[in-house]
């Protein structure tokens, strides 16, 4: 169909912000003022505690790992003291062990037992085994609280003592590891850290300071310093270089063998051989002995001997240089997005779930699952994330919004969800004092068929009415809105008002319009069908529409209903007060109307229109002035006003969506009228048009290809033709639409070409046969040098292109000769006949007319 202005796009693009965001506004809001909460809490400590028990329990559900294989342990334990009879141990026992431990190859001896000054006897003799490459004396830096300092052993060098100092955290338990620590200007050693690098050494491993990032690397693993916010804790005294300390599941973290034994000589060699040996007591009564994460779980707090925490600790670092198993934190800003993320998804879930019973099954599996992805992370990836924040903030931010809920209910219809009459008031008087709103609007919508629906049909029926359109009122502000940002929703508000009325305050600066568009759209899809109580319902909607500016908005809901019982009382669809309602757009919405009682009657695949008629203008090889075929025009031949032409009622049909149905007719009853005619007069063509909702339907080439085969036309008999608007907007699906129809055999032409703005730049990649010049560069080319120069630009191009060319608007004889001498193909127009009845065309052909 040919129409005198180009297809017009939807304005209200779907907006992701009002379809997703706007109506989680409360939701959001009780979220985000919880989470402020939450996060002053956590940053005060306060769940410190909480988050150090749930790292002991996590730890403690490790899987148990066997003691260390390069480490042993020669613990001086109760029965050692009662068989020595002696404490401290004198240091000939001490050099006795230690030479043992070296002779039988031990590959590095950390003496756990302060030797500040002489245990005689034996001392001199002590001192020449300390003088052994492999062996770690030990000090006390008093770090710690007690701030105690204990020298090392005199003589021993700087490269082969190792502090012993070990770190509590405000519990009392040992979860951190110190591994350096700076006194006096000198970088000073752990005792377990001096022995796994010498031991790594050995083995040709050395650490080295990685570029632009903090820590060290040492084998495979990165190890980095604790941070005063790393995982659950919370403005920690991090001095020094501190790990978090991963203990092994098992009840001793190496292999444990007496002091006694190893003097008497009970221990096998291949226990020594290669392996990192720690001297140090085990004894209770030595008291040193600590807590760490086992112990309270333990119940009876059962405290570990020094020696064996060293021992965790050394076992820790050969681990992560030979398997990159190192302890990883989340940066404090992605643990407050870890936490503000569970409080959303807590809020959205009690805002968007109104069963209480799948809300609380909800609630558990999303605690469930926060914590399922804590305990995966924590035991496969050594990943401490903090636990309670973000538990108390999926809790919180659920209980939050229950408890604004109520808030909510008083300004929400309880049966649709939409604003109800009180908020509507509010959000007027907010207007109001707002003098940059000047112009808004206000659409009312009444269902007149609710009373009826509801005494025939039942009171259920009547809601299931009044639910469905609020969903398509939704439907509408979500596509026509757009968001106000200092708002929590967009700037249509979708409102009950009472009963079986209904609103959509536009709180935009806005023209008469677009509001005229908006409540077109409204009251077609509140008038459309639905099921109701098994049976297809046709409710009925009335709208009126009130604008205002600076003197009548304090009126705005009076002047709508004004204009909705305007509307009742003349039988319209559409009402609107400001001032003048215009009689073209009258007649516009009735022309809708009337084609929708049209079209609704066509049932079936391939439709039926009886009040519309196919005209036919015949097309003229200008060449040898005979007739080769014809273009169908649609005309509705209408019951009251007669013959109503195309640019009366095809912009109305296509904005409506209804120019599909239509135009499949026209194609069907054109194909059908040339097939009759080529039994008699062979080789003419029929051209169709195209309209752009056509040519974009999913459908349009399943419906060519029946006509086809229905009517038994040849493709090569059809011609399509398309105008350049309707493929710019949709070129792809376009250019697909056209290049199967041409693989079809059926020819396709562009319409009107030189009036689009992209002519040149896209009739490349169109899979045309056809120019169709537009009639006016025709009709002025005798009269107008530019227009005749564009005319011979046009054959020129399209010969180069081998495309064949038809002139539209041919009137006079001088069209023809000038179109005749440009060697155009074709030519139409009123020279050759007017858009005629398939008898007078028919009539037409038998006289064989020649030009």
């Amino acid at each position: 169909m040919r129409h005198s202005r180009p297809v017009q796009t939807r304005p209200g693009a779907r907006c992701w912000w009002c379809r997703y965001v706007a109506p989680h506004g409360p939701a959001i809001l009780a979220a985000l003022s919880l989470f402020a909460i939450l996060f002053a809490v956590q940053q005060s400590g306060w769940l410190q505690p909480l988050e150090l028990a749930t790292f002991d329990y996590l730890l403690a559900e490790q899987e148990p790992a066997p003691p260390h294989p390069k480490i042993l342990v020669v613990g001086i334990e109760e029965a050692d003291i009662q068989a020595l009879r002696q404490w401290p141990l004198k240091d000939v026992l001490l050099a006795r062990a230690i030479k043992h431990l070296l002779e039988h190859d031990a590959a590095m001896v950390g003496l756990d037992i302060y030797r500040d000054f002489p245990q005689e006897p034996g001392h001199a003799e002590l001192l020449a085994v300390l003088d052994d490459p492999r062996v770690i004396a030990v000090s006390k830096l008093g770090v710690d609280e007690s701030n105690n300092q204990i020298p090392a052993t005199p003589g021993v060098p700087q490269a082969r003592l190792g502090f012993i100092d070990l770190v509590l955290d405000p519990d009392g338990v040992v979860r951190r590891g110190l591994l350096f620590a700076k006194q006096h200007q000198q970088v000073e050693t752990a005792l377990s850290m001096q022995l796994a690098l010498h031991f790594l050494y050995q083995q040709g491993v050395t650490p080295y300071d990685p570029e632009d990032k903090p820590g060290f690397v040492l084998g495979k693993s990165h190890f980095r310093p604790l941070q005063r916010h790393s995982g659950g804790y919370r403005d920690i005294n991090t001095n020094g270089f501190q790990i978090l300390l991963n203990y092994r599941r098992h009840p001793l973290p190496a292999e444990l063998v007496s002091f006694t034994d190893l003097l008497e000589g009970r221990v096998d060699s291949e226990k020594i051989r290669g392996r990192i040996v720690l001297i140090g007591t085990t004894a209770e009564s030595i008291k040193d002995s600590h807590l760490i994460p086992f112990s309270r779980l333990a119940k009876t707090y059962v405290q570990t001997p020094g020696v064996l925490i060293h021992a965790h600790i050394l076992g820790q670092i050969l681990d992560a240089a030979e398997t990159r198993h190192e302890w990883q934190f989340m940066p404090q800003w992605g643990e407050t997005l870890w936490a503000a993320v569970w409080c959303l998804v807590g809020a959205l879930a009690a805002w968007g779930i109104r069963r209480p019973l799948l809300l609380q099954v909800m609630a558990l599996g999303a605690l469930g699952a926060l914590i399922g992805v804590h305990f995966y992370v924590f035991h496969h990836h050594s990943f401490w994330i903090p636990l309670w924040s973000a538990v108390l903030a999926l809790l919180g931010g659920g209980l939050s919004v229950l408890g604004g809920r109520f808030a909510y209910q008083t300004l929400h219809d309880p049966l649709t969800g939409l604003s109800n009459r009180v908020n509507l008031a509010q959000r007027l008087r907010a207007l109001r004092r707002r003098p940059s709103r000047r112009h808004v609007a206000l659409i009312l919508v009444e269902l007149k068929r609710y009373n009826l629906i509801n005494a025939v049909l039942g009171p259920q029926c009547g809601d299931t009415l009044l639910v469905e359109t609020a969903r398509r009122l939704r439907g509408i502000a979500d596509e026509y809105g757009r968001v106000r940002w200092n708002h929590w929703c967009g700037d249509l508000l979708p409102v009950r008002t009472d009963g079986a009325q209904f609103a959509l305050l536009i709180s935009r600066d806005t023209v008469r319009d677009s509001v005229e568009e908006i409540a077109q759209v409204l009251q077609k899809r509140c008038s459309e069908p639905l099921m109701l109580a098994g049976e297809e319902g046709f409710p009925t909607a009335s709208v009126g529409v009130a604008l205002s500016n600076e003197s009548s908005q304090r009126n705005l809901l009076q002047d709508a209903h004004a204009a909705l019982s305007h509307a009742s009382a003349l039988g319209k669809l559409v009402e609107i007060v400001d001032g003048k309602i215009e009689a073209e757009e009258i007649e516009s919405f009735q022309t809708e109307r009337e084609l929708h009682s049209v079209v609704r009657r066509s049932n079936g695949d391939l439709p039926h229109l009886p009040e519309f008629k196919v005209y036919y203008q015949p097309i003229v090889t200008l060449k040898t002035g005979r007739i080769s075929g014809f273009e169908a025009l649609v005309r509705w031949q209408h019951p009251k006003k007669g013959l109503v032409l195309p640019v009366e009622f095809v912009p109305v049909a296509e904005s409506s969506g209804m120019i599909v149905t239509i135009g499949n007719w026209v194609l069907l009853e054109a194909c059908r009228q040339m097939q009759a005619w080529r039994t008699e007069f062979s080789d003419l063509l029929i051209s169709v048009n195209l309209a752009a909702p056509q040519l974009i339907h999913p459908q349009t080439l399943n419906y060519l290809e029946t006509v086809l085969q229905v009517t038994n036309l040849p493709p090569t008999a059809l011609k399509l033709e398309i105008t350049e608007s309707a493929t710019i907007n949709h070129l792809e699906t376009a250019l697909n639409v056209l290049s199967v129809s041409r693989s079809l055999g059926v020819n396709v032409a562009i319409d009107d070409f030189g009036t689009g703005y992209s002519s040149l730049a896209y009739l490349s990649k169109f899979p045309v046969d056809i120019l169709k010049i537009d009639m006016a560069f025709v009709r002025n080319m005798d009269a107008s040098i530019l227009d005749s120069s564009i005319l011979r630009s046009i054959a020129s191009l399209a010969k180069e292109l081998g495309l064949k060319i038809i002139a539209e608007g041919i009137e006079t004889h001088r069209h023809l000769e000038i179109l005749r001498e440009l060697q155009c193909d074709y030519g139409q127009g009123y020279l050759f006949g007017k858009p005629q009845t398939a008898p007078e065309a028919e009539a037409l052909l038998r006289s064989q007319p020649v030009w």
